[in-house]
């Protein structure tokens, strides 16, 4: 009979250490990086702009990751509905070379009627160098249609300065270009004579994204161009003025 007891007491023994083991035992920390690798074990310290340190599990390792591979993370027992995506830490280049390039629209009134709109669009890029975050000095080149189909165009060409207010991922922006816009004659629209001339273009947007090669930029600002173009038909026709447009640019910063 003692036997019987001394069996029921080692079974319950055995069986709550088993229950405690089981409950004391934490689910590991998971690391997912960007090239689909994954490892399992205790977060022993994580920098989220540096690195992390993981102590794996069943081998007592201490492995270091840098956090800009970290693609996500599962601490312990957290579902993984709510899941935390790790935020790529801030690398926009505040100084160096740099390339802006956009396409844009514009709109703004017609030379031929008052209340008509006439719409248009272009693209440019620009190369130059950013000394500080808050101020780059660059050169461009671009080519703008401003009445579709009529051949009044321009190539222009200008230096710019520009900056971001802020070092963050998402930043105001502001860009100021100042130039020369070419024009040229077209037969085919009968345009026998075109003088392009200045042209000045301020803007303010909006910078989104912090890397260091790859950034999107969203701005508006007012165009104004100086140009004639001479159409002869029957009769010899001058169109001489200053073209006033607001346009609306997306492009990428590299």
């Amino acid at each position: 009979m003692k036997m019987k007891y001394f069996l029921i007491l080692v079974y319950i023994l055995l069986f709550g250490n088993l229950l405690l083991g089981q409950a004391s035992e934490a689910k590991p920390d998971v690391v997912y990086l960007k090239n689909g690798s994954i490892f399992k074990g205790e977060i022993l310290d994580y920098h989220p702009d540096k690195q992390l340190k993981l102590e794996l599990s069943n081998s007592g390792i201490i492995i270091t990751l840098e956090s800009k591979k970290v693609k996500k993370i599962i601490q312990g027992d957290v579902d993984s509905v709510n899941l935390k995506r790790v935020e790529r830490p801030y690398h926009f280049r505040e100084k160096g070379f740099y390339n802006a390039t956009y396409v844009m629209a514009n709109a703004g009134g017609s030379a031929f009627d008052v209340t008509e709109t006439n719409y248009g669009f272009g693209v440019q890029t620009s190369f130059g160098y950013q000394f500080h975050r808050l101020l780059g000095v660059g050169v461009g080149i671009g080519m703008d249609y401003y009445y579709k189909g009529s051949g009044e165009n321009f190539m222009p060409v200008f230096g710019e300065v520009r900056g971001y207010l802020f070092s963050k991922k998402w930043t105001p922006t502001y860009s100021f270009a100042v130039g020369h816009g070419f024009a040229f004659k077209d037969e085919d629209r009968n345009i026998t004579q075109a003088d392009g001339g200045w042209m000045i273009l301020p803007a303010i947007g909006i910078r989104m994204g912090g890397a260091k090669t790859m950034n999107f930029t969203l701005d508006a600002g007012v165009k104004i161009q100086k140009g004639k173009f001479e159409f002869t038909n029957w009769e010899v026709t001058e169109h001489r003025m200053i073209y006033r447009r607001l346009v609306v640019r997306a492009g990428f910063i590299f």
